[in-house]
């Protein structure tokens, strides 16, 4: 499963912080593993955290757009 993780965090990372779930599953129609692509999506929808999501989004997406998650998290941690 982590050769999958690697295959779409690229894909995910950028699309689902962008855009909104329904349009990424559109892209894991075009994409070479579109069962593979869908679950993956089903498992960020069925797993959102009360910090924002980002404790389950870190397992799926790669270091690089593993910053854009905590950019979104400081402001409401401060808030807190």
């Amino acid at each position: 499963m982590y050769s999958v993780h690697r295959q779409k965090n690229g894909i995910y990372a950028n699309i689902s912080l962008f855009l909104s779930y329904s349009e990424v599953t559109l892209t894991t129609r075009s994409s070479p593993y579109p069962d593979q692509m869908v679950t993956a999506v089903l498992r960020i929808q069925s797993e959102p955290s009360p910090d924002g999501g980002s404790a389950p989004s870190d397992d799926l997406y790669s270091p690089e757009c593993h910053r854009s998650p905590h950019q979104l998290d400081e402001p409401q941690r401060r808030i807190h």
